[in-house]
């Protein structure tokens, strides 16, 4: 990643050597991505932040000691209304930030802000006047309407209800005003994209959580030796993890102990003395505390653990646990966000399924890790290193490389076009997909750019490496996806021509399916699958791989549409007129009409993104 990018980040925490949090290694992951830019962060002056501050990453590092009020009266008032309005920076750092001269000075010449953590969000509309040039990114850790939504039902008491309305009161209305005055909003699954889905400036970047277990060898590799282990991740000092070891302990971790008498229970991370004695005072707990190097604590691990019952985002221990190839036992809470159609991690909300989980996973090693594989397969895919470092190239504009409008390598048989206009906010997921292709290295990939005034071919410059050639040309002479489907067309050097929409994702097998379907037939639809990634087990509806339409002939979907190049040339394209819709039916009807053949491709699958 080369350029001269100048990036700030206003941050709530700064990174450190090795975080018991997630959101802070986060921002240590992006630390490294963005290496080739020139960095600063902006952070409160906290305990935390004075002691991260000796890890070098060539970037500057401003902690700034907030302002408070000096009166008695009016810091107690600033604190009141921190606390009914909790998304919000720290008591007095909003004033600190604007009487900082370096931190000014930062801001005026940055070309991206991004403000890290839902509560420094509320600083878009300031950033527009102290950053003036630059391109702001809210990059929200977690859905916090969501976290208080769920308390409110959890609460007893009526105060602790009424509050926790309030907070979600606050936070929608702070989600909503980002969604309308950032450029950019970044999430980290597609669950928190739907929440948001009032807005459409939604960028969902997958974590390089496995980025260090690539080479870590499957728990059933060796055989586990001692008594069955039990292990629970994550720091006490956290509300929702405290309640969720108490729940375990109190109420799980009898019934474990009753079907495996040796059972042990680790609980890692950090803790006050005063969470140790209701915890450790069970039979086969032990309170382990903060531990640098995780990698000893899995491979003793038959089982992971995480019976979270509140909070929000994705949990990264559960995604780094999946990476390696361990069981892993979640609740709802903990496992939403993660998965998709093709994998999905099972989710047990009482203490009984819970605990029937977490036996057989003790007692059945080998099933269990066998299954456990397939996460591993699916985790270290989806939030690899190689995927996040792409992602950061197209989100920050790090790429200095031109694409190649006229490529010099012949292209096999395979020309895929996608019709684009602003999307910015999902074709790094379609593209990601292709990359993922077994053919990836032998396809040409066109991208009709349709008049995008967003980053869209800044994103596709990250991809250039992943496939035989990439080009983005021009079709925003005239609107519309027919007019930029048949500019592709006619770029398109394959004999076979594969349409995909930049915001859907194609599953692996996709090219394969399709082009072997195109061996016995001009045109082929794959299989549309609409996944609703919100609810409790993800749950989804096909459309196709054909349909039918006033009980007249059979069309694919234009999402999933494929091929051969003498159809397109001999209708002379799509028809440009079709502006709302149903363009793939009047293109189908046509062809059939004359002479060429319609079939499915039911195994080429694709998680479609319905408007």
């Amino acid at each position: 990643m080369g350029g001269t990018r100048r990036i700030v980040l206003v941050s709530l925490h700064v990174p450190e050597p090795a975080p018991d949090n997630a959101g802070v290694q986060y921002v240590d992951w992006l630390c490294e991505a963005l290496h080739g830019a020139s960095v600063a962060i902006i952070a409160p002056m906290a305990p935390a932040n004075q002691q991260a501050m000796g890890r070098a990453y060539g970037s500057e590092r401003l902690l700034i000691s907030p302002d408070l009020p000096r009166s008695g009266l009016r810091l107690w008032l600033s604190t009141i209304m921190s606390r009914m309005a909790p998304v919000a920076p720290p008591v007095g750092f909003i004033r600190a930030l604007i009487r900082n001269p370096r931190a000014r000075s930062l801001l005026r010449e940055a070309d991206v802000v991004d403000l890290q953590w839902p509560v420094m969000a509320p600083l878009v509309p300031l950033m527009r006047r102290l950053a003036p040039k630059a391109r702001v990114i809210a990059t929200l850790h977690d859905v916090v309407s969501q976290r208080y939504s769920r308390e409110v039902r959890q609460r007893r008491l009526l105060r602790a209800r009424v509050r926790a309305a309030v907070n979600y009161l606050h936070a929608r209305v702070i989600e909503n005003a980002v969604g309308k005055r950032a450029d950019t909003i970044v999430v980290f699954s597609d669950k928190d994209r739907q929440l948001l889905r009032s807005s459409a400036r939604v960028t969902v970047v997958h974590p390089p959580i496995a980025a260090n277990v690539d080479s870590v060898s499957p728990p059933d590799a060796v055989p586990l030796v001692g008594p069955p282990t039990a292990v629970l991740i994550g720091p006490l000092t956290r509300r929702e993890n405290l309640d969720a070891a108490r729940w375990f302990v109190e109420s799980i971790w009898p019934l474990v102990r009753r079907a495996v008498p040796d059972a042990r229970l680790l609980i890692v991370g950090r803790a006050e003395p005063k969470h140790h004695p209701p915890l450790s005072g069970s039979p086969g707990v032990e309170v382990v505390g903060f531990v640098d190097d995780l990698d000893g604590v899995y491979a003793g691990a038959s089982v992971v653990v995480a019976p979270l019952r509140f909070g929000a985002g994705v949990k990264f221990k559960v995604v780094d646990a999946l990476a390696r190839g361990t069981p892993v036992v979640a609740t709802t809470v903990a496992a939403e966000g993660i998965g998709d159609t093709a994998f999905q991690l099972a989710r047990h909300d009482n203490a009984t399924d819970f605990a029937d989980a977490v036996v057989s996973a003790m007692l059945n090693a080998g099933d269990e890790h066998e299954r456990a594989a397939e996460g591993a397969i699916w985790a270290r895919s989806r939030y690899g290193r190689a995927r996040f470092e792409r992602q950061v190239v197209g989100l920050y504009g790090l790429s200095d490389e031109v694409l190649d409008e006229t490529p010099s390598v012949p292209v096999s048989g395979v020309s895929v076009v996608i019709p684009v206009r602003n999307g910015e906010s999902g074709i790094a997921t379609q593209l990601e997909a292709l990359a993922a292709q077994d053919e990836a290295q032998r396809i040409e990939v066109i991208i009709s750019d349709n008049g995008s005034t967003d980053r869209t071919f800044e994103i596709a410059q990250a991809f250039r490496s992943c496939f035989q050639s990439l080009r983005v040309v021009d079709s925003g002479d005239k609107e519309g996806a027919n007019h930029a489907r048949n500019i592709g067309a006619a770029y398109a050097r394959g004999s076979k021509i594969l349409f995909l929409d930049s915001d859907d994702e194609i599953s692996l097998g996709y090219i394969a399916a399709m082009t072997a379907a195109l061996e016995t037939s001009d045109i082929v639809g794959g299989m549309a699958v609409i996944a609703d990634n919100y609810s409790a087990p993800i749950v989804s509806r096909s459309l196709g791989p054909l349909a039918t339409i006033y009980d007249f002939l059979p069309y694919p979907l234009g999402c999933a549409m494929g091929m051969r190049r003498v159809v397109i040339e001999t209708l002379a394209g799509f028809d440009e007129s079709f502006n709302g819709g149903h363009e793939e039916v009047e293109f189908a009807w046509r062809a059939q009409q004359a002479g060429f053949s319609v079939n499915g491709a039911p195994d080429a699958v694709v998680m479609y993104s319905q408007r």
